[in-house]
């Protein structure tokens, strides 16, 4: 049975590079357009004095226009769907660390400071409708940018294809995906986050 799903929001090149090497990427937060969120991961890294901390972050919440906007751009965006507990058996050892985000307004901490190790999970409140579950990889001996995971793609459950895209492009991205050895059942779709049929056959019904 399906669990919780997790949403990662990227980029065709991303996704292509997931799918056939079958891993799944952490990066170096300092290359984050949120620079509050990578000066707490900075700052932990520095105080815990690590050589390294790399992340990957997925959307609890469920799909929204802002997270295609913001976290995929438009015509090459893609959202990758994630069986919550199938993707999390990927993450082994104690280099690792799954936490869910917490959202918190400035004149709370300044009251309650974090603990150190809550930096990496501590964002801003206006990030609040992210709903983010993050993934850290620490190390205190190894100075790295990138850091590989291999992944069963049966943790997929759906690949959404961004609203934007003509339907002979979409039709020709499913087909690439389908023929990757070991993606060939993976559901593909169109996001239809902003154009669906049944959301504009309610007005056509309006009495």
């Amino acid at each position: 049975m399906s669990g919780i799903q997790f949403r990662r929001y990227t980029t065709l090149p991303y996704l292509f590079d997931m799918l056939h090497n079958k891993r799944i990427t952490l990066l170096d937060p300092s290359s984050w357009e949120d620079k509050n969120d990578a000066y707490f991961v900075k700052t932990y890294k520095e105080k815990r004095k690590l050589k390294s901390v790399l992340a990957v972050c997925f959307a609890k919440a469920s799909e929204a226009y802002p997270h295609w906007k913001i976290y995929s751009g438009t015509t090459s965006g893609v959202c990758i769907e994630f069986d919550e507990y199938k993707l999390l058996n990927s993450f082994n050892g104690d280099d690792f660390i799954p936490k869910i985000v917490r959202y918190e307004t400035i004149d709370t901490l300044e009251k309650n400071p974090p603990k150190i190790d809550d930096l990496p999970f501590t964002k801003r409140y206006a990030y609040k409708g992210e709903e983010e579950f993050r993934v850290i990889y620490i190390s205190a001996t190894e100075e790295i940018k990138i850091k590989h995971v291999d992944i069963n793609l049966d943790c997929i459950n759906k690949i959404s294809i961004n609203s934007w895209i003509d339907e002979v492009s979409r039709k020709s991205i499913e087909k690439t995906i389908q023929n990757i050895p070991g993606c060939e059942k993976i559901k593909v779709i169109k996001s239809t986050v902003t154009e669906n049929k049944r959301w504009k056959k309610v007005a056509d019904n309006a009495i």
